[in-house]
């Protein structure tokens, strides 16, 4: 009996294994496996592609995964990582600047859904930039004219700007003092992602200009701009004080795809901007403050405030919001609404929303009131409103956990940083997401 049942179950382990065998040949028959790898490869630069130390190198990667999704693409130059693009096209713009002469490496690393990666790596050469021919700029200019590509144009004073000046991809213009564009002036300043147009320091060694100086914040004024049609794309401006600055209300101007950085403000507008004003893609970073504007300029969501790779922010992390023309507080005669959600805006004002005007925090959006010197409030006027969209808050200027660090203090937000929210002559309590005011805050 025993013998049997040993038999027996000798056939059925047999019988089992058979049709495991069976089972997994005819799964490997029907379900395919696949490594799940996305690819990875540079579509630019080019392998062994060559440049000067101070060019921008253009990085195009195409990466894809068959049977998932590509989440993000990390770049490195040698072994620092500079970037991460987390869609399609998979791109960034390093700057060689602070590189050394030689051959480097560009490292792309792809990841697709399951966290799977693929690294691409290409070549690249640096040499000593030639010097370049050095242009001194008259104190008026009056006639229009065309600043190269290949040249540096050297403003040794202020000058003003009376005519159309249009400026080539990759030309280098050294300030010093203010620029002013005046009536009958104009600026077109289109640069490209691999090319940029630099409005820089004097004390800038670029372009085999040396100098011994190094540069620093505020070694220009600004530009101070008194007519529409202007346009800067794909320019850097650094090491100025205010660097933009409006001096007329209604002006419509372009600024896209520009960089400010190691300046005292990134930009500062105190007058009210055109209906047609364009302010996008930008970036802001090593800026004492990012941006000083009204809240009247339609910034939308689209600039950004750290450097390629994240990590370099400005000092005051946030946008501040100045005074209309001089105007001792902020009214608001036309309908705003706030959008940037990646850092706060900040106002030490008290800000009145006039009758037919509506003021609007998008989702996500932070207000951030007062400072040690100010204790303002926010005014709903007989027909006007105050919309605040789910997850926007108004609180402290010293509340971090809301978008930061924007002051750049230590100090902890306690109530009555700001008066409140005041409508009909009477503060609105217990107001949700406010946070820290006097009278109508819940802490």
């Amino acid at each position: 009996m025993k013998k049997l049942m040993s038999i027996q179950s000798i056939a059925i382990v047999a019988i089992t294994a058979a049709m495991l065998v069976f089972s997994s040949c005819s799964k490997d028959d029907t379900e395919p496996q696949d490594s799940n790898e996305p690819s990875c490869s540079f579509s630019s630069p080019t392998n062994n592609s060559a440049y000067e130390i101070g060019d921008v190198i253009a990085i195009t990667v195409e990466a894809s995964d068959e049977d998932g999704s590509i989440t993000k693409v990390d770049f490195f130059f040698d072994s620092e990582k500079i970037g991460t693009d987390d869609s399609h096209p998979y791109a960034m713009a390093y700057n060689t600047e602070n590189a050394s002469a030689g051959t480097h490496t560009i490292k792309a690393i792809a990841t697709n859904n399951d966290n799977k990666t693929k690294e691409s790596t290409i070549s690249v050469s640096l040499s000593e930039a030639a010097g370049l021919e050095v242009i001194s700029v008259s104190q008026s200019i009056t006639e229009d004219q065309t600043w190269l590509d290949g040249k540096i144009y050297k403003l040794s004073t202020d000058t003003d700007i009376k005519a159309t000046v249009t400026i080539e991809p990759g030309c280098i213009i050294k300030v010093r003092g203010k620029l002013r564009i005046k009536e009958g002036g104009k600026i077109i300043a289109e640069g490209t992602a691999d090319k940029p147009i630099r409005f820089t320091s004097k004390n800038k060694n670029i372009g085999g200009d040396n100098n011994s100086a190094m540069p620093e914040q505020g070694d220009w004024d600004y530009f101070a701009i008194h007519t529409s049609g202007n346009i800067f794309g794909y320019c850097i401006f650094e090491y100025g004080y205010e660097t933009i600055e409006t001096w007329e209300n209604d002006l419509n101007n372009i600024f896209d795809h520009c960089t400010f950085r190691y300046n005292w403000y990134g930009i500062k507008i105190e007058r009210k901007p055109g209906e047609d004003m364009v302010f996008t893609n930008n970036r802001f970073y090593t800026n004492n403050r990012a941006m000083s504007i009204t809240p009247l300029l339609k910034l939308g969501a689209t600039n950004t405030f750290t450097d390629e790779t994240g990590t370099e922010k400005n000092t005051y992390q946030c946008i501040d919001f100045v005074t209309i023309g001089f105007q001792g507080g902020i009214t608001l005669e036309q309908d705003v609404t706030l959008e940037e959600t990646e850092i706060a805006f900040h106002s030490d004002f008290n800000i009145q929303i006039s009758e037919n005007s509506s003021f609007t925090l998008a989702e996500n959006v932070v207000l951030k009131m007062g400072s040690t010197y100010a204790i303002p409030q926010i005014t709903i006027n007989p027909g006007s409103s105050f919309v605040m969209e789910s997850n926007s808050f108004v609180t402290s200027y010293y509340d971090d956990d809301k978008l930061g660090d924007s002051a750049n203090s230590d100090k902890d937000p306690v109530k009555g940083d700001w008066l409140g929210v005041e409508e009909n002559d009477s503060y609105i309590p217990n107001m949700l997401n406010v946070l820290y005011s006097e009278h109508s805050s819940s802490k």
